[in-house]
């Protein structure tokens, strides 16, 4: 008998040489050996004092932040789970399937993990669990699909258990977490702060649980689990602190609104830790060698709604969170800070005997040199603290005796407050942007023409598709317009290799790229795609603005061809010779849009007129936009209003509503053949347009110089990229040395020229495959394949060497 009191007394002994405050995280350590269960389930009540209603007190068991670990932590001890956390208990899981409300473990009552295969609707669709990752801060994470178009997530369920909320606060809860959880600036600006960002936030209106849905990079290890593989350097710790302290600036300065529209002139993190700082690298290799990125998740004024309301609710902490100055709650997100920054140099966040790291001890500090030291017990406010975000950045960046430097993006933080001091700042500010804008208009007004920007070209591009890393994982939707520019140069057989198309290729030489491509009915069509989630990115002619949640980024250049038929035995009867080789703008307008019915009207040409168009809404709309003036749009039967609100279903007849109804629309090969035999057995002289790199290679057809009001007319193509054509080359026997003139279509000075761009949206909250997939199409490699195409590239430089590279290879 007495032997069996032995080691329930020598444990009792073992945990109460230890504070309060550490000794449950000893406990629940002891708890992986099986015979101690019962002996440390009768110890409980004798190491752990009981508040007057006779349940433990959480408060006092719970670590203090400044320890910063937040997996000892366990917020829901009503809940008496044989692994000494209910939240992190992984022991159970409902059936795949099975109905989420039946899914309450049998021995505590506390929600279970959610099933794989289990289905939780959101406004933007269906979510389907895949996975549990595991525990982060007050919340579950899981791996999740968005059914429907196949989009890779991460959801963290939320839980309001019913032993710590009651129904009203449930239902209170709930409706705030839907009114409090996203955010974005004010002004509308779209800023990558490095704060993830919420997809969505769902709330179950049957159980007390609520759902962030969250794109992959929730996925990332935290902090907390790189120190599982040591420490930091003294390098790779100022990274962290120069990262997360310009994404708190940002935070602290810039006015939010909330999805509930209420408007708040700067917010704290006021929760960060080990737990929520996210690392993501740039590629396998250590950090020591490589990049990487700090990502903050997990705000306060969300993860405190989930809270026990004896931590966060009390009056005691109400009152005192409301005395709290503004910049006394920023204060609290350096001291954070500061106190990570010590953990990530030690590698440790308590000492061998479980007692929290003394930052005033020397010892602690090994390595680290004394500016480092003395900036880190700044931020902790042990020494002369900051007076913000700003100074402290500031201070850490012109630290001496080490090679600090590091490449950071640069946020956009705007000082509203010193602007509004200074008047005559602001005046001066004024001033100046009201005389650049007059200037500006008016060197528009005699300059006028499309100007596409060529600053991305100058930029030297990665040698080969292969050299482009981190492309997220998983398979992804895009789109394009049907029997468009696109999807002809990448679905199109034989265009870069025998046998080989472009897409396939692209899938060749970068493995990790996994993408499903669904055509789009038009242009409009492709961007709303894009806007509500369906597709990933899309790749289209940019010839409107867009919505402001999406950006681009040009890969190539094309442009439409306006032709005739041509036959060089023929050559002093045909269209090409009577009209010079040449078309105004004006007289191509007119033609189209009926009010030149014969080539009378314009040429000695004795011949009737018929007007082809190709099939595609694409090029279509392209010609709609570029050659109709702005009243004809604005007084035709159906208008084209700007992105995204076209009514779609209208599109498929956007050239009968705005052109002539005297226009026949045929495929590609049939528009041509039909054009060649109208001249050849009919005598009609027939005319029509498609996209330049789709007929650059035809010679029984001639592409007419297009002629601006007031200026010379441009020829598209040109013999061995220098000479221009006339009608008087013979284009069968010069095919082989036809090319497009790459200039006159990339500066935008033939008309109908436009970019082709990767069109993704500005949400860094979703998955940034359509940036990589421009990085891909801008690489030497993909440039090069992009010209075999037809396409005009952004560099003719990088083709050159990406030609050298591959005979290098």
């Amino acid at each position: 008998m007495i032997l069996k009191r032995i080691p329930k007394a020598v444990l009792k002994v073992y945990l109460k040489r230890y504070p309060l405050k550490l000794r449950l995280s000893k406990l629940n350590r002891l708890k992986k050996w099986k015979r101690f269960e019962p002996i440390l389930q009768e110890l409980r009540g004798e190491v752990f004092p009981e508040n007057e209603e006779g349940e433990l007190d959480e408060e006092s068991i719970t670590l203090t932040k400044k320890v910063g670990v937040q997996s000892f932590d366990n917020p829901y001890k009503r809940y008496p789970c044989g692994n000494g956390d209910a939240l992190s208990c992984s022991g159970s899981v409902g059936n795949p399937g099975e109905d989420v409300r039946n899914n309450i473990c049998a021995e505590c009552g506390f929600p279970l993990l959610l099933p794989q295969q289990a289905k939780i609707k959101g406004k933007k669709g269906i979510y389907r669990i895949d996975g549990y990752i595991g525990r982060r801060g007050v919340g579950r994470l899981y791996y999740a699909t968005l059914t429907g178009i196949n989009q890779p997530v991460v959801i963290k369920e939320y839980l309001l258990p019913k032993r710590y909320f009651n129904e009203e606060q449930i239902v209170q809860r709930k409706k705030v977490f839907q009114n409090l959880v996203g955010l974005n600036l004010a002004d509308g600006r779209v800023q990558d702060s490095r704060l993830l960002q919420p997809l969505e936030a769902i709330s179950d209106e049957l159980q007390e649980r609520c759902y962030l849905v969250m794109d992959e990079r929730n996925a990332y290890p935290n902090l907390n689990h790189y120190l599982i593989d040591g420490a930091m350097t003294p390098i790779q710790v100022f990274r962290v602190l120069d990262r997360v302290l310009q994404t708190l600036e940002f935070l602290h300065t810039q006015k939010f609104q909330f999805p509930g529209s209420q408007i708040q002139n700067g917010i704290i993190h006021g929760n960060l830790s080990l737990d929520n700082l996210l690392i993501g690298r740039e590629n396998h290799l250590s950090l020591e060698k490589s990049d990487f990125f700090i990502y903050l998740c997990d705000l306060k004024i969300w993860e405190d709604l989930f809270k026990s309301p004896l931590n966060v609710s009390g009056s005691k902490s109400k009152s005192h969170s409301k005395s709290k100055s503004k910049s006394q709650k920023q204060s609290s997100d350096l001291i954070d800070l500061g106190y990570i920054a010590f953990y990530l140099l030690t590698g440790k966040v308590v000492t061998d005997l479980g007692e929290p790291l003394e930052p005033r001890d020397g010892k602690n500090w090994s390595g680290v040199t004394s500016e480092l030291k003395q900036f880190i017990l700044r931020l902790m406010e042990l020494e002369l603290p900051f007076e913000n975000a700003y100074s402290a950045r500031r201070e850490l960046l012109s630290l001496p005796g080490n090679n600090w430097s590091v490449e950071t993006i640069e946020l956009e933080i705007e000082p509203e407050e010193e602007t509004k001091k200074n008047p005559i700042n602001l005046l001066l500010l004024f001033i100046t942007t009201l005389g650049l804008g007059i200037i500006g208009s008016f060197l528009w007004i005699l300059f006028i023409k499309p100007q596409f920007s060529n600053a991305s070209s100058k930029v030297p591009q990665p040698c080969c598709i292969k050299d482009i890393t981190t492309i997220p994982p998983g398979k992804f939707t895009y789109t394009a317009p049907e029997k468009g520019i696109w999807e002809y140069v990448a679905t199109q057989p034989n265009l870069i290799r025998k046998g080989e198309t472009l897409i396939e290729h692209l899938r060749n030489s970068q493995p990790k790229l996994s993408l499903n491509y669904t055509p789009a009915e038009s242009t409009d069509n492709a961007i709303l795609k894009v806007v509500e989630g369906e597709a990933a990115f899309t790749v289209v002619p940019l010839i409107k603005p867009l919505p402001n949640s999406l950006t681009s980024e040009i890969i190539a250049y094309d442009g439409i061809a306006i032709f005739v038929s041509f036959s060089y035995a023929r050559r002093n009867n045909g269209l090409p010779q009577k009209l010079k080789g040449k078309i105004s703008l004006e007289q191509l307008r007119q033609i189209y849009t009926g009010k030149i019915k014969n080539w009378q009207e314009i040429s000695r040409a004795q011949i009737p007129l018929k007007l082809y168009a190709p099939i595609d809404h694409e090029t279509n709309q392209v010609m709609v936009e570029r050659i109709l003036p702005d009243t004809d749009k604005l007084t035709s039967k159906k208008p084209l209003p700007p992105y995204p609100t076209l009514p779609w279903q209208n599109t498929q007849n956007l050239t009968n509503n705005l052109f002539t109804e005297d226009i026949q629309k045929l495929p590609d090969i049939p528009m041509l053949r039909a054009i060649i035999q109208d001249f050849e057995s009919r005598q009609i002289g027939s005319i029509g347009f498609n996209s330049i790199s789709k007929i650059k290679g035809q010679c029984s057809i001639y592409p007419l110089a297009l002629q601006p009001e007031g200026k010379p007319a441009i020829q598209p193509l040109t013999i061995n990229k220098q000479q221009k054509i006339d009608p008087e080359t013979d284009l069968c026997d010069r095919k082989g040395s036809i090319y497009v003139n790459s200039e006159v279509l990339k500066k935008g000075d033939y008309p109908l020229a436009y970019p082709i761009a990767v069109v993704y949206p500005r949400d860094n909250n979703r998955s940034p495959i359509g940036e990589k997939f421009s990085q891909i199409l801008k690489t030497r490699e993909a440039q090069r394949l992009l010209e075999k195409t037809g396409l005009v590239p952004l560099n003719q430089e990088d083709i050159v060497k990406g030609e050298s590279a591959k005979e290098k290879n």
